[in-house]
């Protein structure tokens, strides 16, 4: 078995097993946001924005991320959605 063959299969292998353990992940997050844990010391933080305004910033952020770069993939035999990176490119489609 050429070595390339040999890697490409591990590496899939690898990739399917993640799936697999991801979409049996809980539905409750782990650490849900916002977490606010404590900074070290010396922590340059905006002094003009309050938590609150801040953990909205985050959180727009985050859903700009998603609304550009996270797409769709069907769901599992379970039903639970599937979603994918793309780059951003012009072809969302590349991933």
């Amino acid at each position: 078995m050429p070595r390339f063959f040999f890697v490409v299969l591990m590496l899939t292998a690898t990739a399917v097993t993640s799936c697999q353990s991801i979409a049996a992940a809980p539905t409750t997050p782990a650490r849900p946001f916002p977490q606010h844990l404590t900074y070290a010391p010396g922590t340059i933080r905006p002094n003009h924005r309050s938590q609150a305004q801040q953990d909205d910033d985050v959180r727009a952020a985050y859903d700009d991320w998603k609304a550009a770069y996270l797409i769709a993939a069907g769901t599992d035999d379970s039903g639970h959605p599937l979603y994918r990176v793309s780059h951003g490119s012009g072809d969302p489609w590349r991933t």
